[in-house]
């Protein structure tokens, strides 16, 4: 049987190879990947949860899809990440990790627990000299502590903000549970003013529902507003069970019309299993953002991994110097 990180609040029994403790748990902790743009990228795997409830959302269909055959390990705590980094040392830690990729603790569907090992476990690393970034789409309440822990590091710390769409109507259905995008760029500006390198995560973005030229002008000039100077457009991406997902969340029709998308010709990444949007509607697509960007001076986010398949610009962190580790906590 195959192992899944776990869900936040999932503790199942009967599971020796996820349980803290064991050497495959936490040599899970720290993983690093390859990418088109760049050098490998580290991210700390905290569990798969995904976003809320939301409709668009790969990990909870992957989730459900996997129920049936897949463990579900315990999530991870401070103290995997603890051993994780021991390990890591005696190599050489990264310079910075993705925190939580397929983990969002600060959403409004997060606990204040969960929230705050989060928490701890990046203040952890940045004591180690590890910058840490993650993707979120929180608000000024939920993301209280996100701020605070800002302040302490500021640029040390970067945040993507995700929002789909400044339309009511459109976030109740792709979005239940999660706050307005309009509080998501609240907390955007106040993590910004706290010293945190911010951008905006726009979408995903899904064809014939949050696409509309004037949506995407709309949220372009909405992070130029609250002084976000960068953005990175998101494709929606398919995942075992997202169809039903949507059919069930969204509505039938438009679980269809997202399938067509996912079976035109390109939208094969690596191999028939994983489809995204075909490169040339996302290029349709970009120039409406484009256009905003360059009208107010927002820089839009684009590496190679786009072209190899990727759904997002790779999050990137950054490295802290030595001298302003020992300004952080003066050590």
């Amino acid at each position: 049987m195959n192992v899944l990180p776990g869900k936040a609040g999932d503790r199942p029994s009967g599971q020796p190879v996820g349980q803290p403790g064991s050497s495959a748990h936490h040599r899970a902790v720290l993983s690093v990947r390859p990418r088109a743009c760049g050098a490998p990228v580290w991210s700390v795997e905290t569990g798969i949860v995904g976003v809320g409830r939301a409709a668009w959302c790969p990990d909870r269909a992957r989730i459900r899809s996997a129920a049936r055959t897949t463990e579900i390990a315990p999530p991870i705590v401070e103290a995997d990440l603890e051993i994780a980094i021991e390990r890591a040392r005696r190599v050489r830690l990264p310079p910075w990790v993705v925190m939580a990729p397929h983990e969002d603790a600060f959403a409004a569907t997060g606990t204040p627990r969960r929230r705050e090992v989060i928490i701890q476990m990046m203040r952890r690393l940045v004591r180690e000299g590890v910058g840490v970034a993650l993707t979120t789409r929180s608000d000024l309440q939920d993301g209280e502590g996100l701020v605070r822990f800002a302040r302490e590091v500021g640029d040390a710390l970067t945040v993507r903000v995700g929002v789909f769409a400044l339309e009511p109507r459109l976030e109740a259905k792709w979005e239940v549970g999660l706050t307005p995008s309009v509080k998501r760029l609240a907390l955007a500006r106040a993590l910004k003013e706290a010293g945190a390198r911010v951008e905006l995560e726009l979408g995903p973005i899904v064809p014939f529902a949050n696409d509309d030229d004037k949506l995407l002008k709309d949220m372009v000039r909405a992070a130029a507003r609250y002084g976000i100077d960068a953005i990175a457009p998101r494709w929606i991406e398919d995942a075992p069970g997202l169809d039903q997902q949507i059919e069930a969340e969204v509505s039938p029709s438009t679980a269809r019309l997202v399938t067509g998308w996912f079976r035109q010709p390109g939208s094969s990444v690596g191999s028939a299993t994983r489809r995204i949007i075909p490169l040339q509607v996302r290029k349709a697509r970009l120039v409406p953002i484009e256009d905003a960007a360059r009208a107010t001076h927002v820089k839009v986010r684009a590496c190679a991994c786009l072209s190899a398949g990727a759904c997002v610009a790779c999050l990137e962190g950054r490295a802290i110097e030595a001298e302003a580790q020992l300004d952080l906590f003066g050590t």
